[in-house]
This record gives structure tokens, C-alpha cells and sequence, in this order.
């Protein structure tokens, strides 16, 4: 059984912990695309996980909160930036599609969801902003 000294130390040391994870760039931000059948995620470290089709054709994590990436997504083009803290103040955070096409062929639109996600604004967390967009797919008719 344990002493009263040895619970308020167990309770100190799971706090300690718990703030631990919680602090400023604890868990560093995580930029995360999905075409629905295709979803790619880029932390701040710069590893790309890719799960279905996708390639990098360039991306910038050099500064601190900040991930940019150029790339394919499934049969979308795009260009995305997310940024938060420290280039932000907190609570700030902002993400952009400045760029996004697709080379789908048929009726209908293809949707891709961009996410950013970060921690450790004032001991919140996880923040996290969501953008869609639709884009209209391409129809080529053959000429007569």
C-alpha cells in the first residue's frame, strides 16, 4: 500500500508528464491531405507517409511551423502551405491551398481535404484547421 508521500508523488509525476506533452512544440504540426482514397501526411520533421498514390516533387519544413509541399495527390496537382507557431503567434494558425488541379476525366467534382494540426497553444490541444475543395473533373468529348 502506498504512503500519502508516495501518491503525491505518483500525482506530480503524471502531471509533470502530462504538461510535458502538452507544451509548446511538444508534438510538432502535422499537415495531412486526402482525396478520399489517397492521404498523405507531412510533419515538421519533413517525413512524408504516403498511403496510396502520391509523389513530392518539393517541400520546405526548414522553418520552424511551417510546412510547405508540391506534389500529387491520386489525380490532383497541389501546392499547400501550413503554418502555426513560432512564425504565428499563438493562437494563429493558417493553412493554403494556393494551388490545386486534377487531371481526372469523367462527370461529377473530386474533393480534397486539406488539414493542418497543431499543439500547445496555452495548454490546449490539438488545434486543427480544416479547407475543402471541389474541383470540377475534366470531360473530353473526342471531335466528330
Amino acid at each position: 500500500m502506498r504512503t500519502v508521500t508516495q501518491k503525491i508523488l505518483l500525482v506530480v509525476a503524471i502531471a509533470t508528464f502530462a504538461l510535458t506533452s502538452l507544451a509548446y512544440g511538444a508534438t510538432p504540426p502535422v499537415l495531412q491531405l486526402s482525396d478520399g482514397t489517397n492521404t498523405l501526411t507531412i510533419d515538421s520533421t519533413g517525413t512524408v507517409t504516403c498511403v496510396g498514390t502520391c509523389t513530392t516533387i518539393n517541400k520546405n519544413v526548414g522553418t520552424p511551423g511551417v510546412v510547405v509541399w508540391l506534389g500529387t495527390l491520386g489525380n490532383f496537382t497541389i501546392a499547400v502551405s501550413g503554418k502555426s507557431k513560432p512564425t504565428l503567434s499563438p493562437p494563429q494558425i493558417d493553412l493554403q491551398l494556393s494551388s490545386v488541379r486534377t487531371n481526372a476525366f469523367g462527370a461529377g467534382t473530386k474533393t480534397l481535404t486539406a488539414q493542418w494540426t497543431d499543439v500547445g497553444f496555452s495548454g490546449i490541444g490539438p488545434t486543427t484547421m480544416n479547407e475543402s475543395t471541389k474541383v470540377a473533373a475534366r470531360s473530353l468529348t473526342p471531335p466528330i
